[in-house]
């Protein structure tokens, strides 16, 4: 699991499905845990991760690590929506966590899409996770929660490029 700072009071964390699934319900993190709102995302084929802590929180969604302007056989699968993109602005704005954390079923591509555009909008630096080696981001995914966060009045107009 990778943290990085919003704003010094606030965390966007990336993780894998695995990483989520292998958390456990501990009074040493209990606090922590209590005070975190999780963005889960499996693919439309996956079944929802196997949470065993109790969070603040769980946003479950359903869209595949892919491009809109796939084509071919490509098409069964489901990129991002902008409702889905939506309900993840509402998500992150109508809860005060303290940690917010973002996961995908690789934790490579969009779930640190999700969570750059979270930084981003929130007044961080989402180059922090640009920059880093370990992410293979999503940009349609990146572009489609910007976007949302463009539409909730709180990031100026976004290239839709």
């Amino acid at each position: 699991m990778d943290c990085y700072t919003v704003d010094g009071t606030r965390y966007v964390c990336v993780l894998n499905r695995l990483g989520i699934e292998c958390l456990e319900p501990s009074d040493e993190f209990i606090d922590t845990f209590n005070n975190t709102i999780v963005i889960s995302i499996t693919g439309c084929n996956s079944p929802d991760a196997n949470l065993k802590v109790q969070f603040k929180d769980v946003l479950f969604l359903k869209f595949d690590d892919i491009e809109k302007s796939t084509k071919g056989w490509l098409r069964k699968y489901k990129p991002i929506s902008q409702e889905q993109a939506d309900q993840i602005i509402d998500f992150v704005l109508n809860n005060d966590a303290r940690f917010i954390f973002c996961h995908c079923d690789a934790g490579i591509s969009r779930s640190p899409a999700v969570a750059a555009a979270i930084m981003k909008a929130l007044g961080g630096d989402d180059r922090l996770i640009f920059d880093s080696n370990k992410y293979v981001i999503n940009q349609y995914v990146h572009q489609e929660v910007l976007m949302a966060f463009e539409r909730a009045g709180l990031l100026e107009t976004v290239d839709a490029g």
